[in-house]
């Protein structure tokens, strides 16, 4: 029964590392201090060098891939649009520069 677990966890990393993005766009980032925060960045190191974001959300998913956890967060700053970050398996895979404000 245990190496059926090792089994699983060792698939859900392949599936994680599979899963993440090799290049980034340079449209795909946000600024954070003196930090440009880019796709492929962890969720830990996005929060150290950000903060809190403004909202959050988690959830696990269950796919043909395996199971996995997503994540995403919203980053509003004053006088630039926000950003919404999509991070899947703990990495970021995607920045989308909102059109507008939220009122």
């Amino acid at each position: 029964m245990k190496r059926w677990y090792a089994a699983l966890g060792v698939g859900v990393v392949a599936l994680c590392v599979w899963a993440t993005p090799s290049s980034a766009s340079p449209d795909d980032s946000l600024q954070c201090g003196d930090h440009l925060v880019r796709v492929g960045e962890t969720l830990g190191a996005v929060l150290l060098e950000c903060g809190q974001p403004t909202a959050a959300t988690h959830r696990f998913v269950k796919s043909r891939r395996g199971r996995g956890s997503v994540d995403v967060l919203t980053y509003e700053r004053d006088g630039s649009f926000p950003r919404v970050l999509s991070f899947d398996c703990g990495a970021l895979t995607d920045i989308t520069i909102l059109s507008r404000f939220r009122d």
